[in-house]
């Protein structure tokens, strides 16, 4: 039996690919930096993060993107006689490229332009060593999947761009895959947009010319399992992991209460293949479950330690848009990481100066210890969803030499106050927490609570416009610079 998710949190629209008896597997990011994470197994189940494709700002090109329209989506990873390739869409850019390298820690090559417009761009290696391009996009005035062959090293066309199908409903046809099966070649698509609609469909053919046949059914579907926890389930990626046995990753929501709402954005899920008549089906006929059978246990333990006494590059952060480095200054030696703020949280498309973590579960706590002794403006710590919806304790010092302490909410762009404070006593510093509990978000100073809200805040569903991503726990600086002590815990 393992669990699903099996990446929790943030993390949509995988792309996997074996090497070396290793798989590794790549996930959107959008306006966040370094992008497209990779994450590394052994087993399938138990994922790691390793690296990020993007980590510099000249490839990630992030700069005034807007919130989840743009920036980096859908990433296929895939890995021919011994070079990586991950190709993505730079949605601020309208562009499709890809980036190489013969190890998954890089160096990875500048940006290969291969096509503008259309999104979730995938490459297929055929028998001969041809490789196959493929995305969403539109030809001739006709919207659908779009395909052409490439040199992968050069983006160069090597054939004339042809509309591949319409789909099948039309809708939101998207996050084309190419595979080959026994001399048949197979193109799977996610389609009723990334919500409650989302399913994945299936086609196949003898010749990637087609003509192609497509199955009666879909190949993955919870649209009519509403009152499910898994909602959304769509946007897969096959693997052949070993000869004759196949999987795919998919992303999917954990619908929450009562509402429906979801925070922890869209996550990977996992499921066997099974070929039934010459097509694949995901799961249980189309269906998944939190349980499964048909792979080893994965442990869930969520606890992430962000120790300051190690290099942050090595350590699933993430920064907004396009961070300078010279605001980040960690101080191995002492144990301290000082952030020198740039934007104010609030800015539209600003570059704020925070390190942020994925929540990874519904019931979680993050903690972090703010020094008073070095802070200049205000600092502290808070759940994320963008500049417009977050929740943060905020602290500053006064003229007169005060702390005060504020719980601070942002939602639909305004800020007002749940609970503030001044401390009495002189500190050196203080440990602050959120904690998420489900419907509620708690923040505390020391141990003292500054109230609850909801989190609804939080939740795509109740927000003022569509959001790809997912919450995140944050520590932050603003209109000067916060020193943070030993480590960040999130557990």
């Amino acid at each position: 039996m393992y669990h699903n998710p099996v990446i929790k949190g943030f993390n949509p629209d995988p792309s996997v690919c074996k090497a070396n008896d290793r798989f590794y597997l790549v996930t959107s990011t959008f306006e966040y930096f370094p992008g497209v994470p990779i994450y590394e197994s052994t087993d399938l189940t138990n994922w790691k993060y390793v690296d990020s494709a993007l980590k510099t700002v000249e490839t990630a090109r992030l700069e005034r993107c807007k919130n989840s329209i743009g920036g980096h989506y859908a990433a296929t990873i895939r890995y021919h006689e011994g070079t990586f390739y991950v190709i993505c869409t730079n949605k601020k850019l309208n562009d499709n490229f890809l980036v190489y390298s013969t190890s998954i820690h890089g160096p990875w090559s500048g940006p290969v332009e291969i096509r503008e417009g259309g999104i979730d761009p995938s490459i297929f290696f055929d028998d001969d060593g041809s490789c196959f391009y493929s995305s969403n996009g539109v030809v001739d005035g006709e919207r659908g999947i779009l395909g052409f062959y490439i040199d992968p090293k050069t983006g160069r066309r090597l054939s004339e761009e042809r509309l591949i199908t319409k789909g099948v409903s039309g809708h939101a046809t998207e996050a084309p895959h190419v595979y080959k099966k026994d001399g048949t070649y197979y193109l799977i698509f996610a389609e009723g947009g990334t919500g409650m609609g989302h399913h994945e469909e299936v086609m196949r053919a003898k010749s990637l010319e087609g003509p192609w046949e497509t199955r009666e059914n879909n190949i993955l579907s919870h649209v009519n399992r509403k009152d499910f926890i898994i909602q959304a389930t769509g946007h897969a990626d096959l693997l052949e992991y070993e000869k004759g046995k196949w999987c795919a990753y998919f992303l999917g929501i954990r619908k929450l209460y009562k509402a429906g709402l979801h925070v922890l954005g869209r996550e990977t899920f996992l499921a066997p293949v099974e070929w039934i008549d010459g097509w694949p089906v995901i799961g249980n006929n189309g269906r998944v479950e939190m349980d499964m059978e048909g792979f080893s246990e994965n442990s869930q333990d969520e606890r992430l330690i962000l120790d300051f006494k190690k290099s942050l590059e090595d350590q699933p952060i993430l920064k907004v848009r396009m961070p300078n480095e010279e605001n980040y200054i960690l101080n191995s030696k002492k144990g301290t990481l000082t952030l020198k703020a740039k934007d104010r949280l609030n800015t539209d498309l600003g570059e704020p100066t925070m390190i942020l973590v994925r929540q990874t579960e519904p019931y979680q706590s993050f903690k972090a210890k703010l020094s008073l002794e070095s802070l200049k403006g205000n600092g502290g710590i808070g759940v994320w969803e963008t500049n417009d919806y977050y929740y943060r304790v905020k602290v500053w010092i006064t003229r007169n030499g005060n702390i005060k302490i504020a719980s601070r909410l942002n939602v639909h762009g305004f800020e007002s106050t749940l609970k503030e404070i001044t401390l009495k006593e002189r500190k050196d510093s203080l440990e602050l927490e959120v904690r998420a509990e489900g419907e509620k978000y708690e923040f505390f100073a020391d141990g003292h609570s500054l109230g609850k809200a909801s989190y609804a805040g939080m939740a795509t569903e109740a927000l003022m416009y569509s959001t790809f991503t997912g919450a995140l726990f944050f520590i932050y600086s603003e209109d000067g610079s916060s020193e943070f002590i030993d480590k960040a815990v999130r557990e």
